[in-house]
């Protein structure tokens, strides 16, 4: 099939689902009850649907629907998809209103950005860790975990992340003093041995879309520093495994991020700690109608 010359938006579509968590996930300064993203369908004038999932937002999930179809989607409409960094432009103006949090208008550019990149793949026939890059398609995958929960197992927890096949953990510091933080590392050292990939998370982070972290990825590679993302595998993972300086991709264990786990029908399983990214066009992920339709949230 040959791809087509322009990519001309015809439509703009979101399904913001929120979906209940088995308990209280507790991070340093904050504490989760839901899992809660937004699915956002661009459509082409040919028919093409780029398709993408973005965000970790509850209280403000309704606002950033309410803004990707308000703001964003009318200065999109009649734009080539393949103009992305003219998109970006286009969109960006959301970030600029003082009144109100800048992430949620940074999470609503996200959410348009990486829908637009699947369409781009999809129309191209090539899976975007190819199109970015293409260094690799096998990254290890790491879990964010270390929660500060009431009557948590740690080893328990770790043992859980060991059978699910995952590589490493992200453990979640700052919120004890540094020795008690030690010992949860000590812990979950000594629980998965030493070829267990362990990092910290005192929970900072950035927002902005593929566009912008591909910005961010060329200065760190000019300053020879490593690149990571913080969760979002759908995404992050064909980011990493486009350049050279990509590490590992994080994934929550599915009591924390259910949406990962059940939304993505074609999920690859993970293999020695490791996720392999398919040859399918765009992001290559299908999603799940019945799950999106039982979490849908209503406006």
């Amino acid at each position: 099939m040959r791809a087509p010359a322009r990519l001309s938006i015809s439509s703009v579509e979101t399904i913001p689902i929120r979906v209940p968590l088995v308990r209280a996930f507790r991070g340093s300064h904050y504490q989760m009850t839901h899992r809660s993203t937004i699915v956002v369908r661009i459509t082409t004038d040919d028919g093409i649907v780029g398709e993408a999932y973005a965000g970790d937002e509850d209280s403000s999930l309704l606002e950033i629907d309410r803004i990707v179809n308000d703001e964003l989607a009318p200065k999109l409409l009649g734009e080539d998809a393949y103009a992305i960094e003219r998109c970006w432009e286009l969109v960006r103006p959301a970030t600029f209103d003082i009144l109100r949090d800048r992430r949620i208008g940074l999470v609503a550019c996200a959410c348009v950005d990486a829908a637009l990149w699947d369409a781009v793949g999809k129309a191209l026939g090539q899976p975007l860790w190819r199109l970015w890059g293409g260094y690799r398609s096998r990254l290890p995958m790491i879990a964010i975990g270390g929660y500060y929960d009431a009557g948590a197992d740690l080893r328990t927890e770790v043992h859980g992340l060991l059978e699910l096949g995952v590589g490493g953990m992200k453990l979640k510091v700052g919120g004890l003093d540094p020795d008690a933080d030690a010992a949860r590392a000590r812990t979950v050292r000594n629980v998965a041995g030493d070829g267990f990939i362990l990092a910290a998370d005192a929970n900072s982070s950035w927002s902005g879309g593929a566009t912008e972290w591909r910005r961010v990825a060329g200065i760190a590679h000019a300053f020879d520093v490593q690149m990571a993302h913080h969760e979002e595998p759908q995404i992050a993972a064909h980011l990493l495994a486009s350049i050279p300086h990509g590490t590992f991709v994080e994934c929550f264990h599915p009591d924390r991020d259910p949406i990962w786990w059940n939304l993505v029908a074609n999920r690859p399983r993970l293999e020695e700690g490791s996720i392999q990214l398919s040859d399918a066009p765009g992001l290559g992920w299908e999603l799940d109608e019945e799950y999106l339709a039982a979490h849908r949230v209503q406006r």
